[in-house]
């Protein structure tokens, strides 16, 4: 499953960051002035002359920057940097094209810098319409707005032609322009076709377009849109499912709280609930005026919330089971290992918070049927259980009926618990600048009793074995410390379908949210408490359909598309060259 889905999506890694407004002008002006003194060198020699053509080729920077400028303002500016990394890419297409056009002029073929600028000029602008039309949704305007930097790069090579640049090519301004029209409508009848050939699979298996699937991932990757949730509900599954909340209060005032919702924070960016550890955390943060920790509770892909505002079912569902239940001021830590596979955790008022791994072996996906077993086991000897997935080494997923199932059931049922002391906690949180952290940062709770205990939580996809190594004996002075990711599908948009923790700078914010905690130590009660909740989430085999829909696509599309466009290329070069 997950090889199938590492080929399926692989087009996620195409998201990137893109550059700032200033770099891509300063790459424009990099690109134009390299190509303009290349070519003049080539074509007139080392001379003042040379150098003045060459130079000249700098405004070609204009020809990104008023394209750029005038899509942005037509959406508020909401989309400045991705419309200038848009002109830049327009900017290389034209410029490779028309390189290649000067070459066949050089060695004889006369026409080839205005066909091959008119055939790439067309190309910008399909780039410009598939942006503006899909990705920024302007519909009507795109036909017009696409034309800009396409009628810009035809002025300029008409700039060229009056310096005596192109010399001795001979070509007359309306045509240059008409033909210009007549290549971008063949590469909209590509479009078209293209549309076609993707949108067969997904309209058959889920009623939408591709193409409008495809829309709703840009619109996720520019924007943070969520028009993909729509999609989703479509054909989402009703559910039960569990969410604890250990709570500690000092007085009548809460020191802090632990979340467990059974749900996977998916599928990606601000998507479904990709974004959950740092929504719920923030909402009773503000309510009760206490740090907030959530944790990964026993779930897969198919406990994808399909909407980001379900998140208010588990709030309301947490802000009820706080109403319940008696504190208790001591504690008894848990442990047991059984082959590589182990359980630690603590025991309040006879309830359990038992958190789980594998590491280093593989320890990914705890998915709900084995999280319902474990917890059924464990309430043999506790009155309530929370089953918590570390979810910290990278590799396969845990499936029910495994041999890691087998390990970690006996686990369960040998659990060593220590003498009980009086509670102390404290709670503490970095925030960091990563692409492998969401926005919840790297929080860290230290439990004391007759022993220490730490758990370092960081809002991430998992980590690389090294990591957890290093952080863990980056820490020191506790019985036990362990790295805990929430699998937030937060931070797959830019890196594809994993995206575990290996920035080793990271781990200094680790130790220092440690330190921070042991300082915030202070005597509590706390209690556990466990409720259940509906929610729509994907369901069992969506994500396997979709993800099978999705590499039927992709093999189509790897065939079909190129193709389709060389094909456009072609009749653009039999019009240009032989219709007159």
């Amino acid at each position: 499953m997950d090889d199938l889905r590492e080929k399926t999506l692989f087009f996620t890694k195409v998201f990137f960051s893109i550059p700032s407004e200033r770099k891509v002008l300063a790459y424009s002006l990099v690109l134009s002035l390299l190509f303009g003194l290349f070519w003049s060198v080539l074509a007139f020699g080392v001379s003042v002359k040379s150098l003045a053509l060459g130079l000249s080729s700098a405004v070609l920077v204009f020809s990104v920057l008023i394209p750029s400028f005038v899509v942005s303002a037509v959406k508020g500016f909401k989309v400045s940097k991705h419309a200038f990394f848009t002109g830049l890419v327009g900017l290389a297409v034209f410029l490779l094209f028309s390189f290649i056009g000067l070459l066949f002029s050089e060695f004889g073929f006369g026409p080839g810098v205005v066909v091959f600028a008119v055939i790439s000029s067309a190309l910008v602008y399909l780039l410009w319409f598939v942006v503006i039309f899909f990705a920024f949704d302007l519909r009507l305007k795109s036909f017009l707005l696409s034309l800009i930097q396409p009628v810009l790069f035809l002025f300029f090579l008409l700039f060229w032609k009056v310096e005596g640049f192109l010399q001795p090519t001979v070509f007359s301004s309306f045509n240059l322009f008409l033909e210009l029209l007549i290549t971008i409508l063949i590469f909209l009848l590509v479009l078209w076709g293209v549309e076609v050939v993707i949108n067969a699979p997904t309209k058959r298996n889920f009623g939408v377009s591709a193409v409008q699937v495809s829309k709703f991932f840009l619109s996720q990757w520019l924007s943070g849109g969520r028009e993909l949730e729509s999609l989703f509900s479509v054909s989402s599954e009703r559910v039960n499912t569990l969410v604890s909340v250990v709570s500690f209060k000092k007085g009548d005032s809460y020191s802090g709280m632990l979340v467990v919702p059974a749900v996977h924070y998916g599928p990606l960016g601000t998507l479904g609930g990709s974004s959950f550890p740092y929504l719920i955390a923030e909402h009773l943060e503000k309510k009760y005026g206490c740090p907030v920790i959530v944790f990964k509770g026993a779930a897969n892909h198919d406990f994808n919330p399909v909407s980001a505002a379900s998140v208010k079912i588990i709030n309301k569902e947490v802000e009820s089971l706080l109403k319940k239940g008696d504190y208790s001021s001591r504690v008894s830590f848990l442990h047991s290992k059984v082959g590589e596979s182990m359980v630690d955790g603590f025991d309040v008022g006879g309830k359990a918070f038992l958190t789980f791994s594998n590491a280093p072996s593989s320890t990914e996906d705890i998915d709900q049927a084995l999280g319902f077993a474990l917890r059924s086991r464990a309430l043999s000897f506790f009155s309530d259980a929370v089953v918590v997935d570390r979810h910290n080494s990278k590799g396969e997923i845990s499936f029910f009926g495994s041999d890691v199932f087998e390990r970690l059931m006996k686990s369960v049922e040998t659990i060593k618990k220590s003498r009980s002391g009086v509670l102390k906690v404290g709670f503490a949180e970095v925030g960091v600048d990563s692409k492998q952290v969401g926005m919840a940062g790297v929080k860290a709770v230290v439990l004391e009793g007759l022993q220490r205990y730490c758990f370092i939580v960081f809002d991430a996809n998992n980590c690389t074995p090294a990591f957890r190594e290093k952080l863990i004996s980056s820490v020191k002075g506790f019985d036990f410390v362990d790295l805990f990711t929430t699998d937030s599908h937060y931070v797959n948009l830019v890196k594809g379908i994993h995206n575990p923790l290996t920035d080793e700078s990271l781990i200094a914010a680790a130790v220092e949210a440690v330190g921070k905690a042991e300082a915030d130590l202070k005597q509590c009660k706390a209690k556990i408490s466990t409720g259940s909740f509906q929610i729509n989430v994907l369901g069992v085999q969506k994500s396997s359909e979709f993800i099978g829909t999705m590499n039927a696509l992709i093999s189509v599309v790897k065939i079909v598309v190129p193709f389709l466009f060389l094909l456009g290329i072609a009749a653009s070069l039999i019009i240009l060259l032989f219709v007159k």
